[in-house]
């Protein structure tokens, strides 16, 4: 009768409602105070009790407990569900059942491989932790563009320079884009930007023994009023002055005009596709005009000067020059007409001829280029080098009757050279 009791108060604590209580109070024999019972009718009573008790606790449907259980040993569950030193281990689960969800069965965290976690949204994997702390967003095999970040900082303490890598794989020629995206409004409701609004910078900052501070920044900006399908835009060069504030170094606008410092214009894009260098020149072609002292312009003009030629408004415009280089030639025989397609689409403006030795001669090696006058020079009545004439199609080199002079490599001393030794190779620009 102890052990009745005790599984009576056994069901109260633990979950069995007072109508299941009562059933299990039930049992098939009634026996009385002071009545010898027979002891198949007493374990009839008892196993009656403990069905009861397994079915009320425990039911096929799953049940609720409302106390607290203690459990020294092992809890396994179905499915390699195990509870074991206040540890829960899972099955391993897949994206379409992850093994931890959250209500949703196909939303929560899977095991794809040893030492990985997966999250699964809605029976798809979008992002896996893996064994090397490498988090990777997207779809499987991860090429979908997934990632939205507010505000991301990286942080490193390696030397090796590579932070912050894009690697990039494929079949077109499309390189890594790396863009950024401005409107006014908010993210979910965009609204046009302005003139003057910043769109992306890309700032560099340097410790200065006490805080991390402004060095230079490339800024992209809105250059005007935006259109339909169009926002003029502008990129700035800043770097530090003194004092670690930002000053404007380089500007190029909406129509492709250049401007140096506060404003100082340099350039203009020509309507033609070539560019207009607005430097007005004094004497010298190096000189900078009074009030324009920037060395990157000086730079500009002495890096372009081969380049360039003048204009009578004392400007220098770039020239949109295209060039030909033939492949050496064979010298044809004195007297004779070497012809060579140039395919410039014009009449060239300039052309350079250059000897390249293919057989040692005067002291020239294999694969030594020397350059020889393109007009006829004369000696006592004697054509001494080639002459050229040029048309739309061909530049021509009429070979001298006599020979080709060229002075020595060692000596210096003026010789004919053995036409067969030697090729020609043709320069030509319009």
């Amino acid at each position: 009768m102890k052990k009745l009791l005790a599984a009576l108060a056994f069901l109260a604590a633990f979950g069995a409602s007072e109508a299941e209580a009562a059933i299990c109070a039930g049992y098939p024999f009634t026996l009385q105070n002071g009545q010898t019972a027979d002891a198949n009718q007493v374990m009839s009573n008892f196993n009656n009790i403990l069905n009861c008790a397994n079915n009320s606790l425990f039911p096929n449907s799953g049940g609720t407990i409302t106390g607290t259980l203690t459990v020294t040993g092992l809890i396994t569950g179905q499915a390699g569900l195990t509870v074991s030193a206040g540890v829960v281990t899972l099955p391993n689960g897949n994206a379409a059942a992850p093994a931890l969800n959250f209500g949703d069965p196909t939303t929560g965290l899977f095991r794809p491989a040893n030492n990985a976690i997966g999250f699964a949204n809605g029976g798809t994997e979008n992002a896996r932790l893996d064994t090397n702390g490498v988090l990777t967003l997207g779809v499987p095999p991860f090429n979908v563009p997934n990632l939205t970040v507010l505000g991301l900082v990286i942080q490193s303490n390696t030397s090796s320079g590579d932070e912050l890598d894009v690697v990039k794989a494929s079949g077109t020629s499309n390189g890594v884009g790396i863009s950024g995206a401005k409107a006014r409004g908010t993210i979910a409701a965009p609204t046009t930007v302005s003139n003057n609004d910043n769109i992306v910078a890309y700032q560099g900052f340097g410790f200065s023994g006490g805080a991390y501070d402004n060095a230079a920044q490339i800024v992209m900006q809105v250059d005007a009023a935006p259109s339909t399908t169009t926002v003029p835009g502008r990129i700035k060069l800043s770097t530090a002055t003194t004092g670690g504030t930002l000053a404007q170094g380089e500007l190029i606008d909406s129509g492709q005009d250049v401007f140096l410092g506060s404003g100082t214009q340099i350039g203009q894009n020509a309507t033609n596709g070539g560019f207009t260098y607005i430097t007005t020149m004094a004497a010298s072609p190096t000189q900078i005009p009074a009030g324009e002292t920037s060395g990157f312009a000086a730079m500009v003009v002495d890096a372009l000067g081969n380049l360039l030629y003048r204009q009578p408004a004392k400007q220098w415009q770039q020239a949109n020059l295209s060039r030909f280089t033939s492949t050496p030639q064979g010298i044809p025989a004195a007297g004779n007409t070497l012809t060579v397609a140039h395919a410039l689409g014009a009449t060239p403006a300039i052309v350079s001829l250059f000897l390249q030795n293919v057989t040692p001669e005067q002291n020239y090696n294999v694969g030594d280029t020397l350059q020889i006058s393109s007009s006829a020079i004369t000696a006592g009545g004697n054509s001494l080098n080639p002459q050229v004439f040029v048309d739309a199609t061909n530049v021509n080199v009429i070979i001298p009757s006599t020979e080709i002079v060229i002075l020595n490599k060692t000596t210096g001393a003026a010789a004919g050279i053995t036409l067969a030794d030697w090729k020609i190779i043709v320069d030509a620009f319009k």
